[in-house]
């Protein structure tokens, strides 16, 4: 009986979590946007800047779930498309930004983190956005 219960429990757990994690999906807008206003933030973009962000980001968060769609669990596949993807977005906004932009921009992503170290930043409250 009690193997019973700690059974039901962790598939309770199970189902919570599972539950959780797919209505926490972005689309391709939210990302979009969360995006260009991060950018904005960071480097004080125009209103026209952050609109041509904005389309930029847009277009490679759409093109990402294609890839996800398209190539299904094939990791390699997904990996090689997003890099391509993400080779595109930074020809895209490095068309975007002024000189000074892309200097300040290039300095803020010359050393990126890694994941663990941005949950660690983030926990301790010292990522800086």
């Amino acid at each position: 009986m009690k193997s019973f219960k700690i059974s039901l429990f962790a598939l309770c757990i199970l189902v919570v979590n599972l539950a959780w994690a797919q209505n926490n999906v972005k689309t391709a807008e939210e990302i979009a946007t969360e995006k260009s206003e991060q950018l904005t933030g960071q480097l004080k973009l125009s209103a026209q800047q952050k609109k041509e962000a904005y389309q930029a980001y847009l277009q490679n968060a759409q093109q990402m779930q294609a890839h996800r769609a398209q190539y299904k669990n094939n990791v390699t596949e997904i990996r090689t498309a997003d890099q391509q993807s993400t080779k595109t977005l930074n020809e895209t906004i490095d068309k975007i930004l002024t000189p000074k932009q892309k200097a300040q921009y290039e300095k803020k992503h010359s050393a990126p983190q890694t994941k663990q170290q941005h949950s660690d930043a983030k926990q301790s409250g010292t990522d800086k956005k």
